[in-house]
Parts: C-alpha cells; structure tokens; sequence
C-alpha cells in the first residue's frame, strides 16, 4: 500500500510539472527558430519557403539578412512565454518591400508559423513531455 501511494504522489507531481514545460524548452525553441529562419535566409526564400525574387542583375538578394534577425524569449503578461523574432536594419524595409522598386521579399513568417519551425517546436515539447512524465 505505500509503495501505491508513493507511485499516486510521484504521478501527481509529474502532473504538476506539466505547465513548465513551455519555460523548460523556450531555450531550445529559441535556437530552432534561429536556425531555421537563417537556413531560409541562406536558401533565398520566405520562411514558408517561397523563393526571394532576384536582384537586377540576377543576384541572390539580401545575403546578409541573417544578421539582422534577433531572436528572443519575452515574457508576456497575458500570454506567457513568447519566443519574438524581430528584424532590424535595412532588411526590414526590404521585409515589406518598402524600398525602391517596391519588392517584398519577406524573412520573418507573416501569416502562421511555417511548419519546418512548428515541427521543431513540436519534437522539443515531446520530449519534454516523455521526460516529466518519466517516459524517457
């Protein structure tokens, strides 16, 4: 009998434990949307994998827009915690086509989160899962 209460109080706080998940791996989350807005960054295309429109003389554009990306966990009082990706510089005007010749070619998700960043997320928080619960 005390060896079933002790497993009922062990699964109680792994319950208990759930809804930190999210601060647990908002560290990881944060490298993975880094990552993966830098490969599309490198790859010339929208972060839901649309190729950037080339320069004049048929250049790969914005090169160096990688750098103009920071990625960040914000605590946000009404929704917790928040991973922002914001876009600084040059590139940002460039972001909505705000530069002569009036060309988007957009860096950060505009509508939704692009399923390469929400599967990575996704795998963070099953293991995460699995490793509270005493899976693995």
């Amino acid at each position: 009998m005390a060896e079933a209460i002790t497993a009922l109080r062990q699964q109680i706080a792994r319950i208990r434990a759930i809804p930190g998940m999210i601060e647990r791996i908002a560290p990881e989350a944060v490298k993975a949307v880094d990552a993966e807005l830098k490969r599309t960054i490198a790859a010339g295309e929208s972060a839901d994998g649309k190729k950037w429109k080339p320069t004049k003389d048929g250049q790969a554009p914005l090169k160096d827009a990688a750098s103009a990306i920071d990625v960040e966990i914000v605590s946000h009082s009404q929704l917790g915690t928040v991973i922002a990706a914001t876009l600084h510089g040059p590139e940002a005007r460039h972001h909505f086509g705000w530069v002569k010749g009036g060309i988007a070619r957009p860096i950060l998700p505009i509508k939704g989160l692009p399923d390469a960043i929400a599967t990575k997320i996704t795998k963070a928080l099953e293991r995460e899962f699995h490793k509270t619960m005493g899976g693995a």
